[in-house]
């Protein structure tokens, strides 16, 4: 038996891995059970692992919560804090907006806006949720994806 077949060549660009970040929130003191519960909760939601994970991301008020620092160090990931003025640029792209949590932290949300920030800063590209905010009584999470841009 013969197949015919044909070679096709394209310019169109070729698929390349998502990047995956994580953004969270959280209530002062929240224990490392109540942020990892929640984490894990929000990987299987989104049919993901650990591993898929590139970073562990919040606002720059939370960068010495211990709960938040012992979950990147237990899923050995960088955990990274950004600026109100960095988070803000992504404030059209919330699933949500809380005026109560912008009262508190000048953002009007810290999980979805930390994963879309480190995402689009990751890969210099536009980022998407991936997962919407979830959340339990002590904090938030919140998934974001990105395709690299190829620039070959």
């Amino acid at each position: 038996m013969q197949l015919s077949a044909i070679c096709v060549l394209t310019t169109a660009k070729s698929y390349t891995q998502a990047i995956y970040t994580v953004g969270m929130g959280c209530e002062r003191h929240c224990p490392l059970s109540a942020l990892e519960d929640l984490w894990l909760d929000c990987l299987q939601q989104a049919k993901l692992t650990p591993e898929h994970i590139q970073s562990i991301n919040s606002i720059a008020l939370k960068k010495d919560e211990a709960g938040l620092i012992a979950l990147a160090r237990k899923y050995q990931k960088p955990f990274l804090t950004w600026d109100t003025t960095a988070l803000a640029t992504v404030e059209n792209q919330l699933s949500t907006r809380s005026d109560y949590v912008y009262r508190i932290t000048g953002v009007y949300g810290v999980a979805e806006s930390a994963a879309l920030y480190a995402a689009q800063q990751s890969a210099q590209s536009t980022a998407f949720l991936s997962l919407a905010k979830q959340k339990n009584t002590q904090a938030t999470c919140a998934i974001a994806c990105v395709y690299p841009v190829d620039i070959k």
